[in-house]
Order: C-alpha cells, then sequence, then structure tokens
C-alpha cells in the first residue's frame, strides 16, 4: 500500500505538470499566432500601401470609371497640363461680340457697325467727283445729277436683295418686270434705269490719284473702303483661339493682277 501512494503523484506535482504542459503550448500556439499575425498585417500594409501610392497618383475619390478589366481607371475629368502655356496661345479677349457691337438692337443697326456711314460717305464723294467728270457726255445734265447717302444705301440694299433671291444671273430688267414676275420691291425702291446708271457711275477712290497709288498699292480701287472695313470688323468682333483660315474661290472673269 505504502509503495502505491509513493506511486501516486501529488496534486502539486500533478498541476505544476499541467501548468507546464499548458504554458508550453500555449507559448506554441501564441509564437503561431503572432507570426500569423505579422505576415497579415504586413499584406494589409502592403495593400495600404500600394493603395495609398495609387491614390497619390490618380485622385481616388471616385471621380473615375473602371473599365471592363477592372483595373483601367478612366478620369471623369481632364487632367491640367503641367507645361506652360505659350505666351503667344494665351487668349487675352473674350470671344464674341464686342462691347461696340452689343447695343444693336435691329439689323439695321447691327449692318451699320460694319458698313457705317463712313463707307457710305467716301462712296458718295468718290461718284459724286466721278459724275462730274463725265456729265458732259450726257444731252441733258439732268439724267447725271449727284447722288446722296439714301441713294447709295438704297443700292446696296438691293444689291443684297438680288444676291439673297439668286438673281444674280438673272437679266436685269426680268427683275424690273410690272407683269407681276419681277421683285416688286426693286420698282417701289428705284426705277430700272437709275439703278443701272448707279452701277455705271458708282465709285470706290479718287481716279485722278489712282495711277500713282497703283504703283504701291494693288487695291488701290477699294483701298480706303477696305481700310474702313476691316477696322470695323476688329471693332465689332473677337475671335477665338480656334479660329481657322480657309480659302474661297468666288467666279471672277476680269483682269486682275493680284489673283
Amino acid at each position: 500500500m505504502l509503495q502505491a501512494f509513493k506511486e501516486i503523484p501529488s496534486d502539486k506535482e500533478t498541476t505544476t505538470d499541467k501548468d507546464e504542459s499548458d504554458t508550453d503550448l500555449s507559448v506554441e500556439s501564441v509564437d503561431v499566432d503572432d507570426a500569423d499575425h505579422d505576415s497579415q498585417s504586413k499584406a494589409d500594409i502592403s495593400e495600404d500601401e500600394e493603395l495609398s501610392e495609387y491614390d497619390e497618383t490618380d485622385d481616388d475619390d471616385g471621380n473615375f470609371y473602371i473599365g471592363r478589366d477592372i483595373e483601367t481607371r478612366w478620369r471623369k475629368t481632364q487632367i491640367a497640363p503641367r507645361a506652360k502655356t505659350r505666351g503667344k496661345n494665351n487668349v487675352k479677349k473674350i470671344p464674341g461680340p464686342t462691347s461696340h457691337a452689343r447695343d444693336a438692337a435691329t439689323k439695321l443697326e447691327a449692318y451699320l457697325k460694319i458698313m457705317d456711314i463712313d463707307i457710305d460717305d467716301e462712296i458718295v464723294k468718290c461718284t459724286n467727283k466721278y459724275m462730274q467728270g463725265i456729265r458732259h457726255k450726257f444731252a441733258r445734265e439732268c439724267r447725271c445729277t449727284e447722288t446722296s447717302r439714301s441713294e447709295i444705301m438704297a443700292l446696296l440694299g438691293l444689291l443684297y436683295l438680288i444676291g439673297t433671291r439668286k438673281g444674280h444671273h438673272i437679266n436685269v430688267r426680268e427683275l424690273w418686270m410690272a407683269d407681276g414676275t419681277g421683285v416688286q420691291i426693286l420698282t417701289a425702291c428705284m426705277s430700272y434705269n437709275c439703278f443701272l446708271f448707279l452701277l455705271w457711275c458708282i465709285c470706290f477712290d479718287d481716279l485722278q490719284r489712282r495711277p500713282g497709288r497703283r504703283q504701291t498699292d494693288k487695291l488701290a480701287q477699294i483701298c480706303t473702303i477696305l481700310d474702313i472695313f476691316v477696322k470695323n470688323c476688329q471693332q465689332c468682333y473677337n475671335t477665338s483661339e480656334f479660329t481657322t483660315i480657309d480659302e474661297m474661290l468666288h467666279p471672277f472673269r476680269g483682269r486682275c493682277s493680284f489673283i
């Protein structure tokens, strides 16, 4: 009996052995858990770093579309260019009508912004000067009376109207027919003979000084009118950076050295 009691371990020994075994197991289990946790945390850190790098580069704030491959991302907004814009490409004026032309309320006011009174007065002055030189050719001088600003404006208006009606290839007499086939507003504005006479006498420069100006300017016939017209266009409208220059060919059979 005494020998049996000696072989049976005491409670303290069993508890200590159990504690030691438990502590060993716990230590091993803790070591395994720490290793797994460390690897998982490292993976999480690496993923976070990749996301942070992606965020820094692509500004990952939902401002993009995801492609079909679930990797490509398309921005919804355009990336601002990093390169400095060249000075010649900077737009310093707002494109569109200027303040000089915005106050035009009617079509006539808009027309006079470009074809202003100065152009009409210049045409009247040059035309009357030409009429004075050819008046002696008429048997009756009353048929060669001087023109006025209103008459020249009416002539330009009729030419615009004939152009809109596609009548530039039609015989002028057919446009003034009184049998209902002509254009009624033409006969109400001026007579057929007056229209042809003004077209024959209209002049845009001084004929006496034209030979001297032709030596230096190939546009001597319309130089004064053209300069005023270009200045009015520049004052009434600002072009944008997308403006392009294209060519336009018009039918012309006369002699011109700069075609």
